[in-house]
């Protein structure tokens, strides 16, 4: 079971006890269900495929990157 279906059963656990609980789905999940929209959508294909074009030329080529990420990830 994935981390969405896990949160649905869990609202609706919640929700039989306490029926004035508020539910809002999470942006960071409702966020990255969008992007994985657009990436498919034609006027930003190519962008995306020339950005991961230039990604992985610096990667590969450790003086433009200086051995760090370009983006630091974290907790959503």
């Amino acid at each position: 079971m994935d981390d969405a279906a896990n949160l649905v059963t869990a609202r609706r656990m919640l929700m039989e006890k306490r029926t004035k609980l508020f539910w809002s789905p999470c942006a960071a999940h409702c966020l990255d269900l969008v992007l994985e929209d657009i990436r498919e959508l034609s006027v930003f294909y190519n962008t995306i495929v020339n950005a991961k074009k230039i990604t992985t030329y610096i990667y590969r080529h450790g003086q433009y990157s200086k051995g760090r990420e370009l983006a630091r990830p974290a907790m959503t």
